[in-house]
């Protein structure tokens, strides 16, 4: 990509407020409104990006990588960061049956295939409930293996089946404080996950997902609800989506992002 293009794009982004249905608008595809987003400019109290604040959140760090502001969860203690599914005043954050979550994320850790040692746990990446032997709870999770080498998408009820339904898998190839553009859609019709714009794998569609009882102890981004687990690393510019993004709107909202990645010094550096 030439210097002058990539600064344009660069200009518009800033000039756009961070805002990805503004980004998204001008280029003619279908503007999707989120649910929330989360931008993390603010390190302080960890609000979202339409003023709802965590539930809890504990031993989380900040970083200036990425966009310029950074969620890490990366600690030797207990870490997370809790919101509400559904707030009081009606507002839903996120949907577990039909929509979308995307984000850009950068591992602290290089995979096993990369000659690293991966994040040596099975790192949630988002996560609402948690997984039961005899599924009595509900779990709905996106993580990485502990080699670092594949991400899964995998959902319980709490129907005390003992079933786990592992609706998608897709090999990774990650390296330490590099970003990656992940989208997630799913739906009653399919399942699908998008890495750095590209379509990595389809899945069946969405049959089993977490109740009422699961949803109200929020979701979780970086870890599990008990602070473990943790995905051990850096976390910006997460939206929820009710609804699944189309192929083309995640190929332009990457394009968008990617070059702020591409140019930002620091992100050089590392």
């Amino acid at each position: 990509m030439k210097n002058s293009s990539t600064m344009m794009l660069v200009l518009a982004w800033l000039m756009s407020g961070n805002n990805l249905q503004a980004q998204l608008a001008p280029k003619g595809y279908a503007a999707y409104t989120p649910l929330d987003s989360w931008s993390f400019y603010d390190s302080t109290t960890w609000m979202s990006d339409q003023g709802y604040a965590p539930v809890s959140f504990t031993n989380l760090d900040y970083s200036y990588l990425g966009n310029g502001s950074a969620l890490v969860v990366d600690s030797t203690n207990q870490a997370w960061l809790q919101f509400n599914v559904f707030e009081n005043d009606g507002t839903t954050n996120l949907t577990v049956d039909a929509g979308t979550v995307m984000f850009w994320f950068a591992p602290s850790w290089s995979g096993t295939n990369q000659g690293g040692t991966g994040p040596g746990e099975f790192g949630r990446l988002l996560e609402v409930g948690g997984y039961t032997p005899d599924s009595s709870f509900g779990w709905w999770s996106l993580f990485a293996d502990d080699a670092g080498a594949n991400l899964y998408f995998s959902a319980q009820t709490n129907d005390l089946s003992s079933n786990v339904v592992t609706y998608l898998s897709a090999p990774i190839a990650w390296t330490t404080n590099f970003f990656h553009f992940v989208v997630l859609t799913y739906s009653a019709t399919n399942t699908a996950l998008y890495l750095d714009g590209a379509l990595a794998t389809n899945g069946p569609p969405m049959t089993v997902y977490p109740g009422p009882d699961a949803l109200a102890n929020g979701f979780f981004i970086g870890s599990d609800s008990n602070g473990v687990l943790q995905a051990h690393g850096l976390f910006n510019c997460v939206y929820t989506f009710n609804v699944p993004l189309d192929a083309d709107t995640i190929q332009q909202a990457y394009d968008w992002y990617f070059p702020y990645y591409l140019i930002d010094p620091l992100n050089i550096t590392m």
